[in-house]
């Protein structure tokens, strides 16, 4: 496609996807915006100017992106897809994933590159540092890209979903994120509390066990207290609570297996 652009720059890195992107924040400096676009995703013609015009309604924006892996987020949601409902047209969001999404080069200076200690989910990260210095993620749920990579949805897929997970969550809480620093502490707190609970079983302990469960159940449903952009249905916000609170606690156990790991070694 030389022809068709002005300057076309093939640089190959031999490392992650994270210092892939902050390869391309370098060749782009001086520049207004960066769209990053995935080779495996598909986009409309009109997707830039769509994008753009969210910037230009409101400069505070740090991130402007569209839905691009709704086929294979069906897979991973199974049954409960219906649970999640996408909310119409431009709508801020929480996070929103690095395949297809302008970044305005402003909040880039401010927030910096990308976290080249993460193999994955290096896009959640950023969004979190990003609403940290008081910039805007918005998702354009009216326009949609198209994910040609099917992923394989099976236990492997899981474990190894646990696993990133936790090592986003060793950052984040590393950057002081209250909200992941309280989703770890409530699940030790519900094992320390069912520990208790058939230790020494009566009222004041069985309230307790159920006090925090349910605090850990509303943590991983409500909207506000959400930090993955999921708009969740009113009808199902306690299946879906109870499902992340799991996969929290999952998550917590691989944090805490990897921190010994390395003071072992």
């Amino acid at each position: 496609h030389g022809p068709e652009y002005e300057s076309v720059v093939v640089v190959v890195a031999r490392s992650n996807i994270s210092r892939a992107r902050n390869i391309a924040f370098e060749k782009a400096a001086g520049t207004d915006y960066i769209f990053f676009l995935d080779s495996d995703i598909l986009v409309k013609p009109d997707t830039i100017r769509r994008l753009l015009a969210i910037f230009a309604a409101d400069p505070e924006v740090g991130i402007a992106s569209l839905p691009w892996d709704n086929r294979n987020s069906r897979k991973r949601a199974g049954l409960l897809y219906d649970a999640f409902a996408a909310p119409p047209g431009p709508h801020p969001a929480y996070k929103v994933g690095n395949g297809c999404n302008i970044v305005s080069m402003r909040a880039a200076a401010q927030v910096g590159g990308f976290n080249e200690r993460l193999r994955v989910h290096e896009d959640g990260e950023y969004c979190y540092r990003l609403r940290r210095k008081g910039f805007k993620i918005v998702c354009d749920f009216s326009s949609e890209g198209t994910h040609l990579r099917e992923i394989k949805v099976d236990a492997r897929f899981y474990i190894n979903l646990m696993k990133d997970s936790a090592e986003t969550y060793r950052e984040l809480i590393h950057r002081g994120s209250l909200l992941q620093v309280v989703k770890v502490m409530s699940s030790v707190a519900i094992v320390a509390s069912l520990a208790l609970l058939v230790l020494y079983p009566g009222v004041y302990s069985a309230l307790s066990f159920a006090t925090l469960v349910a605090f850990a159940f509303w943590l991983n449903s409500a909207a506000i207290a959400l930090d993955d952009g999921i708009h969740v249905r009113l009808a199902y916000r306690p299946l879906v609570g109870l499902l992340l609170t799991a996969a929290t606690m999952i998550i917590s156990a691989f944090l805490f297996y990897d921190v010994i790991a390395k003071r072992r070694s």
